[in-house]
Order: structure tokens, then C-alpha cells, then sequence
């Protein structure tokens, strides 16, 4: 069982405004890229915007002007920016609005030291929002791009509301072209890689029913089950695992790409585990035209018509680039060079030493409470400090120290949890070497801290009873 030191009262641990952080894409040298260029909302024409993507938290679009269009502060010798812009829900809701101050320090003071290398990270711009001709522009926006976003997000309450924002963000597009380059087409690979470790053993109460599985299949694998209980024992072996991304074995590396690249024709494109841009514009696996541009991106023959045979086409001379790429030594960590996937499983496992399980028991043992983060009367308990201080709080866990309190525990497990989330994103310029990016580093607020207790739950529960409908074990996962 995890230790428990600390015995907190039902005082707040830690004083903060604060319930929960969105974190601005800032790169290179925190502070000096604002200083070198700025954006305002006057620079922006709403007609040269399109819809891009979005998450829970905010919404991307992509600079499209017109032909012709010069001196625009969105493009750069080394390519374009998007806009990234906050939504809300509506005035009067439960939810705290996000302090954007305090997620830009999140990410200068916990992100990028703990990565290492802030080059990783795109270079992102803020645009204050500050007049109301600013919010009319804003409101402009979200109203051209509104038929564009799927049906399940316009049926959400979280939405662009200009009148809320006191910024938004010019950020770095990997995806685009490079528009100073002549030919400079670029093709962008976006993986989701998620939990790259299988948690100790020590880390899980041993009461709990769930050590066995926890430890011998990957969070992702049993996850899937959860989701499709009807998935066969044969299925189950030939899914993506991500302790094989992460592995430095180049054949697991290409297995766990074949099998991410069979799931992205296998849902027509709508996994968000593996997504394929080509010039900035998204690609699906039934679109010919737009696989046709992949394999002239790659030198590659375009010449088949069929859409199967361009999609192997593309993947015959694409996956190795990726392989290569994902097990390229670019950071810096104790001394010796290793790859962004070596230093993002490092983060993922030792920010989150006792397992939500283990963190869940330690939060009753000391609270009373059995819901984590709440406290017995139902009320949910501030735990969320300055961004200033969560690196000093962590630290000693990165250095091979054991969990020392209740408070260290949960904000380790939160930050872990923003590592477990982000994305990839591998740029291949047809005529320039290639690069790693990572993106969706957003803090995670201590009031999810619940609900990833429920989801770990849920998801134990239901791939327990599918084991039990199963004539023999499926494959474990390979540490």
C-alpha cells in the first residue's frame, strides 16, 4: 500500500482562485517570443478563417486567405499560425472561467522544465481582447465557422463567447505549409500516444481486485474494451498498444504504427489516435484526391486510382519516416540523449507513483472522504496551487523519491495526467529534415480528480467481466 504520512485536515491544502487551467502553446523562450512579435485583433479578417478542429477547451481555426494576399502577421518564412480560441460555458455555470495568466505559467514553469527543451513546443502569441469592436470580430468569427464544427460540439453548451475572453492565441500550425520554401509542401503525422507504463505493483492497494489486470494490460487496451465489450479475444491481441510506441524496438515501434494506421482506415479517419494533415488540411482514408497529395508529398507514386492501393502507397513509404522520427534521440535527460517518447513515459510514470487506486485510498484513509477530492461533507476541496509551485512540489518524485504526502501525490498524478493526454505532431517538409512536436499540454483541475476515479473503476469493471467471457487470457502487454 502506498504510504500516507500526511494527515491533512478538512482545511483547503492549498489557497488558490483557481479550479482548473488552460495552457497556451508558448514556446522557445517564455517571455522573449511576445516581445518579437505582436498580433492584435485588427490584424485579423474574419473572412480569411476556417475551421480547423477543437477540444473541450478551445477551438482552432486555420488561416486561409485569398491568392494573392501579402504581409500577412499570420504567415512566416517558416510557415503559418492558427488561432486558438477559448470557449465558456454560459454565464452563471458551475464552472470557474480559466485564468490564462496562470496557465501561460503552467507552462513556463512546470511544462517546459520538466520536458527539458522548450523547442518542442509550438511558439504561441496572446491577442488581448480588449474593446468592443475586438469582441465583435470575435463573435464574427464564431459565427462563419459555427456550420462547420460537428453536431456534437454545436449540441454542447461550451461554445466561443467573445463577451468572456480576455484573450486569445496566435499558434505556430505544424501543419501548414512552408510559404518561404519553393515546393514547400509539408505532410504532418498527429499521434495521441497516451499511458506509455504499466503501474508497479506496490503502487495498488492489495485489496483491490484489479491488480492482475493493471499490471499485465495497458490502460489503452482495457479502455477499448470498456467502449466495445463485443471485441474478440483476436481483436483485442491486434489493437494498438501503447507500451509498444513507446518501446525502443524498432519492429514493437512498427507494430504499434500498423496497428494505429489500420484503425484510422478501420473508422474512416475519426479515431483521434492517428490523424494525417497534408498542407494543413486534414486527410481521410476514403479520399483519393487528398491520398494522392499525401503520396506526391512523399515522392511517391499517385498515379493509382484505387483508394486502397494509394492508402498502402502512402503508408509503404510514410511508416518508416514515422518509425524514424518517433525513435530520433532530440532531448536531453540525466546526461544522455533520448527520444520525446523515452522522456514523456519517464513523466507519465514517475508523476504518478501510488495509481489512482492507491491515491484514491490514500485520499479516504486521511479525508474520510471515499470520492477523491471531495471532503466528507460533499465539498469539494480547492487543490490546486500556484503553477509557481508545483514544480519544487514534484521534483523530488522525478528524482527517484517516494511520495512523501497526500497533497505531493495528487498534484503529481494531475500533472502526470496532462502528459497522458497530449499529442504528437511529426512535421515532414517534402524538401527539410523532419521534427517532433507536442501539443494539448493543458493543466488538468483537481475537480476531474472524481471522475478519473469513476472512469478507472468503470473501466476495471468491464474488462474484468470481459475476461471472464473469455475461453483463455488475451495477450499481456510487453513492459
Amino acid at each position: 500500500m502506498p504510504p500516507t504520512p500526511f494527515a491533512p485536515s478538512h482545511a483547503t491544502p492549498f489557497k488558490s482562485t483557481l479550479s482548473s487551467s488552460q495552457q497556451p502553446h508558448t514556446n522557445h523562450s517564455p517571455l522573449a517570443p511576445q516581445a518579437e512579435r505582436t498580433i492584435s485583433v485588427a490584424d485579423i479578417d474574419p473572412t480569411h478563417w476556417r475551421y480547423h478542429a477543437e477540444g473541450g477547451k478551445n477551438l482552432l481555426l486555420s488561416y486561409d486567405p485569398p491568392a494573392g494576399i501579402e504581409g500577412s502577421p499570420f504567415v512566416t518564412a517558416q510557415g503559418a499560425y492558427a488561432l486558438r480560441i477559448p470557449k465558456s460555458l454560459p454565464p452563471g455555470s458551475e464552472e470557474v472561467q480559466d485564468d490564462v495568466d496562470e496557465a501561460e505559467r503552467f507552462t513556463r514553469h512546470v511544462v517546459q522544465p520538466l520536458l527539458g527543451d522548450s523547442e518542442v513546443l509550438p511558439h504561441c502569441i496572446r491577442i488581448p481582447i480588449d474593446t468592443d469592436r475586438d469582441r465583435s470580430v470575435i463573435d464574427t468569427l464564431a459565427a462563419a465557422i459555427e456550420i462547420h464544427r460537428p453536431a456534437a460540439r454545436r449540441t454542447d453548451p461550451a461554445r466561443i463567447r467573445a463577451e468572456s475572453l480576455r484573450c486569445i492565441y496566435a499558434v505556430q500550425d505544424i501543419t501548414a505549409r512552408a510559404a518561404s520554401v519553393s515546393g514547400g509542401d509539408v505532410l504532418c503525422v498527429e499521434i495521441k500516444p497516451k499511458w506509455g507504463f504499466l503501474p508497479r505493483i506496490d503502487a495498488i492497494p492489495p485489496t483491490s481486485p484489479n491488480v492482475d489486470i493493471k499490471t499485465r494490460y495497458s490502460r489503452f487496451r482495457m479502455h477499448a474494451v470498456a467502449r466495445n465489450p463485443a471485441i474478440t479475444r483476436e481483436q483485442f491481441d491486434a489493437l494498438y498498444d501503447p507500451l509498444d510506441l513507446y518501446s525502443d524496438d524498432p519492429a514493437r515501434v512498427r507494430r504499434a504504427l500498423d496497428a494505429l494506421w489500420t484503425d484510422w482506415i478501420t473508422t474512416n479517419g475519426k479515431t483521434n489516435n492517428l490523424r494525417v494533415f497534408c498542407n494543413g488540411a486534414l486527410v481521410l482514408p476514403d479520399d483519393a484526391c487528398a491520398l494522392a497529395d499525401v503520396a506526391a508529398t512523399l515522392s511517391a507514386s499517385a498515379a493509382e486510382e484505387d483508394v486502397q492501393m494509394l492508402r498502402t502507397n502512402v503508408w509503404t513509404h510514410l511508416v518508416g519516416q514515422v518509425q524514424g522520427e518517433l525513435l530520433r534521440r532530440s532531448l536531453v535527460h540525466d546526461g544522455t540523449d533520448v527520444s520525446v517518447l523515452h522522456r514523456l513515459k519517464h513523466l507519465q510514470a514517475a508523476l504518478d507513483p501510488w495509481d489512482v487506486e492507491g491515491l484514491a485510498h490514500a485520499w479516504t484513509e486521511h479525508t474520510g472522504s471515499h470520492v477523491l477530492g471531495q471532503l466528507p461533507d460533499d465539498t469539494a476541496d480547492n487543490l490546486t496551487p500556484a503553477a509557481a509551485e508545483l514544480l519544487p512540489l514534484v521534483q523530488p518524485l522525478l528524482d527517484g523519491a517516494q511520495a512523501s504526502s497526500v497533497q505531493q501525490a495528487v498534484q503529481a498524478f494531475l500533472v502526470s495526467a496532462s502528459f497522458k493526454d497530449c499529442s504528437l505532431l511529426l512535421r515532414f517538409p517534402r524538401d527539410h529534415g523532419a521534427s517532433t512536436w507536442l501539443v494539448d499540454l493543458d493543466r488538468k483541475p483537481a475537480s476531474k480528480l472524481a471522475k478519473m476515479q469513476e472512469t478507472d473503476a468503470q473501466v476495471c469493471s468491464a474488462f474484468q467481466s470481459w475476461l471472464a467471457t473469455q475461453s483463455r487470457a488475451p495477450t499481456p502487454s510487453m513492459v
